[in-house]
């Protein structure tokens, strides 16, 4: 799975953006400039468990971010404007587009889909709020389906089915006539059909869409896809979790919270039954030469301690003993070894509490991964920036693979932040980048390289 693109709408400081991503994506810039709402809309996602479902439904508050109210999260802190969350995804060679926008309902102030737009390779799935009168206007298209219009099996799995059904309802004294293939191989595309009722909650609308045939084709393709961005997406915010020197094993984790507060406990249990991924993550430390060694251990009395070497010292010492910077990368790669093969990776500024060395190694880090897996990093760090450039100078990575996107301080003719693409050139150079990233990354630099104060 990869995220080509993100669109927001009046979503926190942006009343309209449309961002073209890559494999590395590196969002920086000055603070409060919108950088964290990007990943915020990200979390925001996956943080909106079954039986909620994106696009239909969304969840502002959980374990991810706290967006707060309708007012929060929407674009001049309103309730008159909806607000949107949009993304083309790439998965198994199949381009999704989901675009979902969101109203506010004085009547319990219910956060309610206003748009969905749910377009799966060919099937086509619209939905729009057109007031309590009206209700729903929903537009099916399924071309997918036509093709089961050939195929022998499915028709005579259906013919069966139906016949099942009505010696069912026979026995029960009732005589219905059940054409099933008809139904559901005839009617692929539904010009327009209307879902009229005022209180209808998200999962209402999911329900009465899956009443149809063709409608829940496509809720189905809606569930899979929420489902399986939930499973190959996840976050890591810019507060991790303090290293502890216990820890109480727990129960086995499969992912990691976005604090990184269960690391210990799956790395404990990779270590007992998956060593090829414990391994992983100590070798990845010792390539942002954080640690040279990495152990857990589980005493007597059900107390799991982890330890580490750290990179040139000789002792191994408990975990929270030797500082910060082990503690705080360690979510972001045990995250990175949980997730399934091309997998998307969010995270925000893993560079902190790392030294200069460790920051500009996060580049050979994502380089070295970004063939099956996709960063979408938050960051300050000219070191890590001006690495990439290096590697790409090299030819150690391909500079298509890279996409800066510099959130300025000026502000566009629409009211929100500019929002720069920045590219690398094959020589190392950056393509478009405005004159305030320079400023900002290397104004000291070049003070520096120019002799420094004259009057010196």
């Amino acid at each position: 799975m990869k995220i080509n693109q993100i669109r927001l709408n009046n979503f926190k400081l942006f009343e309209k953006i449309s961002l073209d991503l890559k494999p590395i994506t590196l969002l920086t810039g000055i603070n409060s400039s919108g950088k964290s709402s990007v990943l915020n809309s990200i979390a925001s996602v996956l943080q909106t468990p079954p039986p909620h479902m994106f696009p239909f439904d969304i969840v502002l508050n959980g374990e991810n971010c706290s967006l707060g109210t309708y007012k929060d999260v929407a674009t001049n802190k309103t309730t008159k404007v909806n607000f949107g969350i949009g993304f083309t995804v790439e998965d198994e060679g199949k381009e999704i587009n989901v675009d979902s926008t969101y109203r506010y309902s004085p009547r319990g102030e219910h956060i309610l889909p206003h748009s969905i737009n749910f377009a799966f390779g060919s099937d086509i799935l619209n939905v729009l709020w057109e007031g309590s009168k009206k209700g729903y206007r929903c537009n099916f298209e399924a071309p997918s389906l036509q093709k089961l219009h050939n195929d022998k099996s499915y028709r005579a799995f259906l013919d069966s089915l139906s016949q099942f059904i009505e010696r069912r309802e026979t026995r029960k004294g009732s005589k219905i006539k059940v054409k099933l293939a008809e139904e559901m191989l005839s009617k692929t595309t539904h010009k327009e059909s209307w879902i009229k009722s005022r209180g209808l909650s998200p999962r209402d609308l999911i329900e009465k869409l899956a009443s149809m045939p063709v409608g829940n084709h496509l809720v189905n393709n809606s569930r899979a896809f929420s489902l399986r961005f939930r499973n190959h997406v996840n976050y890591i915010g810019p507060i991790r979790a303090m290293p502890l020197r216990f820890y109480t094993p727990d129960q086995p984790h499969f992912s990691i919270d976005p604090q990184g507060s269960n690391c210990a406990q799956l790395l404990n249990d990779w270590r007992k039954h998956q060593h090829d991924k414990f391994s992983l993550v100590a070798e990845l430390l010792l390539e942002l030469e954080l640690i040279e060694n990495l152990k857990t251990r589980s005493t007597s009395d059900d107390i799991l301690k982890v330890f580490i070497k750290p990179f040139y010292r000789k002792e191994e010492s408990n975990f929270v003993d030797v500082g910060f910077g082990v503690s705080q990368a360690l979510p972001f790669i045990v995250s990175d070894v949980a997730l399934p093969k091309n997998s998307v990776l969010s995270i925000n500024q893993p560079e902190v509490h790392l030294h200069p060395t460790s920051q500009a190694k996060l580049a050979n880090y994502f380089a070295s991964r970004c063939a099956t897996r996709q960063y979408i990093v938050e960051t300050h760090s000219e070191y890590l920036i001006n690495r990439l450039r290096v590697l790409v100078l090299k030819n150690q990575i391909d500079p298509e693979n890279i996409r800066i996107l510099f959130f300025n301080s000026k502000v566009s003719s629409g009211g929100q932040p500019d929002v720069s693409p920045i590219d690398v050139n094959s020589d190392g150079s950056l393509k478009n980048a405005p004159p305030e990233f320079f400023e900002t990354y290397y104004s000291d630099s070049f003070e520096l390289a120019m002799g420094g104060d004259s009057n010196g």
